[in-house]
């Protein structure tokens, strides 16, 4: 993993080898990240050109999208960095690329990948269900808890910066930073509706 945590005697739970490399693993985390970020895009740059060439149908899509997913996987391992990010990666760049086939587009995609990504799903529950123990949970809460807050911390002045020129008012930002934007646009539809209903035709009054 990215954090490997070994014994401790720490009054509060948190391992002293941890307190001790924690620039040595912020270090480690943002190679990671780079790294698969990278391999990634270097995979899915090549992609839209292997599916213009080698796909003719939407099962030869399945086949090349988990051929160039395990690719992308294991480039980014091989190179020290993030299998997983360098994935996810490459899905944005083909969710987002131009193909030959228009057919071949975002809905294609999740058409035909949509049964493996629900399989994965339960197997990644049914495997963190089996891994995890308890003991270890509780020895590495306090760290938990740090990264929590710092990444809530994060996301406030992210998206402070994003809406900075906006002139959204205070607690609307407030909304999006703690509903995020699947939260906030479904509300704000459901709060336009009552100026809109009335302006359809068709609906009675």
């Amino acid at each position: 993993g990215v954090f490997q945590v070994h014994g401790t005697d720490h009054p509060i739970g948190l391992p002293a080898e941890m307190v001790t490399s924690m620039p040595a693993q912020l270090v480690h985390v943002l190679r990671h990240l780079l790294v698969g970020l990278l391999a990634g895009a270097s995979v899915g740059a090549c992609a839209p050109t292997l599916i213009n060439r080698l796909v003719r149908s939407e099962s030869h899509l399945l086949l090349m999208a988990i051929s160039l997913a395990f690719l992308a996987f294991g480039l980014g391992q091989t190179l020290g960095g993030g299998g997983l990010v360098a994935v996810f990666v490459t899905g944005m760049w083909l969710s987002n690329g131009r193909y030959r086939f228009h057919s071949f587009d975002q809905h294609a995609l999740r058409h035909s990948l949509h049964p493996l990504n629900t399989a994965a799903e339960f197997t990644i529950l049914l495997l963190l269900g089996l891994f995890v123990s308890p003991a270890d949970m509780i020895q590495v809460l306090p760290v938990g808890i740090l990264l929590a807050l710092s990444l809530l911390l994060a996301r406030l002045l992210g998206v402070r910066l994003a809406l900075a020129g906006t002139g959204l008012a205070a607690p609307q930002r407030r909304l999006i930073v703690f509903s995020g934007l699947r939260g906030a646009v479904p509300l704000s539809l459901a709060l336009g509706l009552d100026d809109v209903l009335p302006h359809l035709r068709g609906i009675p009054q």
